[in-house]
């Protein structure tokens, strides 16, 4: 279920990883609602789907029981794309700490790849529950 209101919206979705690709239509159409440049649509898609990914794979929201939220902001000049989830015992590396690892991993390049896409990235919370939010300029 979504909630759209004026420059806000926000959706709770199961913690499956079917959902991510819902999560990411549901961010196409609302951005092409507010006629947002079609690379700054790309771009955020992408950083939902990582952020999104991290909550179904590495937190408690994973599996069909499980809940995780996205909420999306238009403030002037930037969109803040935020994904909260009922926490875990992993606890992610600082912004600006993110690194490739190993080039031919599998997983754990998402939140790098966030910190290179987005103009900032920050976690509030705790293994109890987190939210972690990327800012995307809007020019």
């Amino acid at each position: 279920m979504s909630t759209v209101l004026a420059d806000t919206a926000e959706c709770c979705l199961p913690g499956t990883p079917a959902s991510v690709a819902r999560a990411r239509a549901w961010l196409e159409a609302w951005l092409r609602a507010l006629d947002v440049k079609d690379e700054t649509v790309e771009t955020a898609a992408f950083v939902l789907s990582e952020l999104a990914s991290n909550a179904v794979k590495h937190s408690r929201s994973a599996g069909p029981t499980g809940r995780y939220h996205v909420h999306l902001l238009d403030v002037t000049d930037a969109l803040l794309v935020s994904v909260s989830d009922a926490g875990g015992p992993r606890m992610f590396r600082p912004p600006g700490t993110a690194v490739l690892d190993d080039p031919l991993a599998e997983s754990g390049r998402g939140l790098a790849l966030v910190d290179r896409c987005s103009d900032r990235w920050w976690i509030h919370g705790d293994m109890n529950g987190r939210t972690v939010t990327a800012e995307l300029a809007l020019t």
